[in-house]
């Protein structure tokens, strides 16, 4: 959760500064994934509350389940970023989501 909130503040932060116009960031969903997490489930709550970009710290998760996600997402329309746990604190990698 530590890492979620930081990643989150980051993303606020970033939104406000990138540009001359200030953007606005909607959260509309948080949800644990695991090994064992529907991905259609995922992406039809994604989808249902209009998110636009799924982002996951899913470090730990198997690299199918994430390659799962990614393949959903994308038949979706909806945008996938896994950001490790070492990226959370960098503007680089919130600049690239905004």
């Amino acid at each position: 959760m530590a890492e979620r909130d930081t990643l989150v503040k980051m993303l606020e932060t970033t939104a406000q500064t990138v540009s001359k116009k200030p953007l606005f960031l909607r959260r509309v969903l948080y949800q644990q994934v695991t090994e064992d997490s529907d991905v259609k489930e995922l992406v039809n709550r994604a989808r249902a509350a209009k998110a636009v970009t799924i982002l996951g710290l899913l470090e730990g998760l198997p690299d199918n389940k994430i390659h799962e996600i990614l393949e959903a997402c994308n038949a979706a329309g909806i945008m996938f970023r896994n950001v490790s746990r070492l990226e959370v604190e960098k503007k680089s990698v919130a600049v690239d989501v905004v």
